[in-house]
């Protein structure tokens, strides 16, 4: 079974961003890993608490769109979600979010710009 890639470009480990991690641990879907793109590596302890797999990249400077499509080719896989706005927390899925993840889906966005 394919694994969805979750994108989450971000500028530092922010409560903002621990927030919309735990909504992430909360979902029922579980073939997943997160891929963060950061700034910097300050405070990645506080990502040890999540039993999911994560993915790090650092790139300082980058903007948003550039660290979401450095996170993609990097890590390529089948189906991939991006988080846009981590200000978007996910404490469970809207039920019409669902049915998206499915093979004949291979792009979801969740979040607005």
């Amino acid at each position: 079974m394919y694994k969805v890639n979750i994108v989450i470009p971000s500028i530092t480990t922010d409560s903002r961003l621990i927030r919309c991690l735990d909504g992430i641990q909360n979902l029922n879907y579980k073939n997943f890993f997160v891929t963060l793109v950061l700034d910097d590596n300050k405070n990645l302890s506080k990502l040890k608490k999540f039993k999911f797999k994560i993915k790090i990249l650092f790139l300082k400077g980058a903007n948003m769109s550039t660290k979401r499509n450095i996170a993609t080719k990097k890590f390529n896989s089948v189906f991939l979600a991006i988080i846009i706005s981590v200000e978007i927390i996910i404490s469970s899925p809207p039920p019409q979010a669902i049915p998206l993840i499915a093979p004949m889906i291979g792009l979801f966005i969740l979040g607005s710009s």
